[in-house]
């Protein structure tokens, strides 16, 4: 599969859920001109695409690269997930050197149960500051789930011929939720959580327990 090519502009500030966010100077550091998907899926390139444009920025250059993950192509658990998605940020990341990378890992989880088809992503910067979060789960059949797992097919590969895409939201909700959707409120989940990590405030804490520990070293 071909990497996306791209959305390609001079980056401009649009702003992010951090309230007063462009008297800080964490701004300076989100002025992102190129980001990184580690993936050459479609499905996670709109969706990757939407939440920075809806949340971060309006203009931006966003390349996709499909890499590997070194895990199975169904992993099972939200530890699979998140290696997974923490390798491909990883992978885009040394392949690219972008100002962000993100990994997204989609997969089955099993609750009380239940199973869901959810992702996690990992999003890196140039710093090795990350930011990582959950997509909300989709409720699955499981007799479809046991499926899935013991052919060794993704979700996505099973609902294709029935969607035209590998979308199981859009499969199992009837066509009323997109993939792309979930996915881009991940993206922003984790993009979010890693600009409250790089906030001012979060680096004084981050500096005073540095403080604090190597004052119990001397001692």
């Amino acid at each position: 599969m071909k990497a996306d090519p791209g959305r390609v502009g001079q980056v401009t500030w649009k702003g992010t859920l951090m309230p007063r966010a462009k008297t800080h100077a964490s701004v300076k550091k989100l002025r992102w001109p190129l980001i990184g998907l580690g993936s050459g899926s479609s499905l996670k390139y709109r969706g990757t695409s939407q939440a920075i444009q809806l949340h971060y920025f309006q203009k931006y250059q966003l390349v996709g690269q499909k890499v590997p993950t070194g895990i199975s192509d169904n992993p099972v658990g939200f530890e699979q997930m998140e290696i997974g998605a923490e390798n491909r940020a990883i992978a885009i990341k040394r392949l690219l050197n972008p100002d962000v990378a993100i990994g997204i890992e989609g997969g089955l989880v099993r609750v009380n149960g239940y199973w869901f088809t959810s992702c996690v992503v990992v999003v890196i910067d140039r710093d090795g500051n990350r930011g990582v979060s959950l997509g909300g789960g989709l409720s699955i059949p499981q007799e479809v789930a046991q499926h899935v797992i013991d052919e060794g097919i993704s979700l996505g590969d099973h609902v294709k011929p029935y969607v035209g895409m590998k979308d199981p939201h859009a499969y199992f909700s009837e066509g009323r939720i997109a993939r792309e959707v979930s996915i881009s409120l991940a993206v922003a989940k984790a993009l979010a959580v890693l600009v409250h990590s790089t906030h001012p405030l979060m680096m004084e804490q981050k500096e005073r327990r540095n403080i604090v520990s190597v004052k119990k070293i001397k001692r």
